[in-house]
């Protein structure tokens, strides 16, 4: 995966953010251990619960929660999102509907876990989502209509002044990216690959093409010595010549030719030039071993993340 795909990629001109369902997942439970670890600000969170909605009024929340105060025309939704520290208990109507559970906590991936309440809002199907993590004091309260959305953005939803959580994604998000750069560039100086199989294509032809280096020959022994003179200190035996070929074949046979230094330097050029090619096959076949499991970790990633969205509540 190149560096910044999985986040930059949704990060909009205008600095607005998105995520699909499965990777909306991801990043709450990225932010829900984000807070425990390092509390915010007490401006960008809530201890109680806020009054969403109102059945008596033309807007669907109050002045004073809303920074913009435009009035919400009968019949229109935006999502509402805001971070909740304490235990989120059922509290009757606290924040303006009654609602019935759809199940029991639902498992939504990793670490994360969900509850689905649903209430009705002027003809209108209203989905409450509490996602939190087991064990911890912080969850993050989700107000959305029916059927689910593919794509979550963050100017989508509402906000609160009270408490106004879209510092805390720009820092997580941000977070995100600089982990996500640095792992890739920890995998490219440990393993440095070949940028694509084009390339250790070219270099393996490049190796068969390969011609024996120029090598000046070494000249004859003969040339640089002048007659050999034989004085012989011992009596030769009276034994014909032909009688001992038989011996001397044997003895050719046993005996070893000895090479001079430019056969020996051919001869290990073809050592070498073998050599070259196996290893050349050998970086060929672990470029492709590398590029197989690559891809066999991205789909067994996408089946994990399918399989942990199937408790993604839908609308029945």
């Amino acid at each position: 995966m190149q560096p910044f795909q999985k986040y930059t990629y949704h990060v909009r001109e205008n600095g607005d953010i998105e995520w699909n369902s499965r990777e909306w997942n991801v990043f709450v439970e990225v932010l829900l251990r984000h807070v425990e670890k390092q509390p915010p600000p007490p401006d960008t969170f809530a201890t109680t619960r806020l009054r969403i909605f109102h059945q008596d009024s033309t807007s669907n929340s109050t002045q004073r929660q809303l920074t913009d105060g435009e009035e919400v025309p009968h019949g229109e939704f935006r999502p509402v999102c805001y971070l909740f520290r304490g235990d989120f208990l059922p509290s009757g109507n606290a924040d303006g509907l009654f609602w019935k559970p759809s199940r029991g906590t639902v498992h939504v991936g990793g670490a994360l876990e969900r509850r689905y309440h649903y209430g009705n809002f002027r003809g209108m199907r209203i989905r409450r989502q509490v996602s939190f993590l087991e064990g911890s004091d912080w969850a993050l309260i989700e107000y959305n209509t029916c059927p689910s959305q593919p794509i979550v953005r963050l100017s989508d939803f509402r906000t609160l002044p009270a408490c106004d959580w879209r510092p805390i994604v720009h820092t997580v998000a941000s977070g995100l990216m600089h982990e996500e750069l640095e792992n890739s560039q920890m995998v490219q100086n440990v393993l440095p690959l070949p940028p694509t199989r084009v390339h250790i294509e070219k270099s393996m032809n490049r190796q068969r093409n390969l011609q024996p280096p120029n090598v000046t020959p070494t000249p004859p022994i003969s040339q640089n010595m002048g007659p050999l003179t034989l004085t012989p200190t011992f009596a030769l035996p009276n034994i014909p010549l032909a009688s001992m070929q038989p011996q001397l074949s044997q003895r050719e046979r046993k005996t070893p030719r000895v090479l001079n230094q430019h056969e020996l330097d051919l001869q290990r050029l073809q050592q070498i030039t073998v050599e070259l090619r196996q290893a050349s096959e050998m970086a060929r076949r672990y470029n492709q071993l590398v590029m197989d499991l690559g891809e066999r970790h991205r789909e067994i990633l996408i089946s994990m993340t399918q399989n942990n969205t199937d408790g993604f509540d839908t609308e029945r």
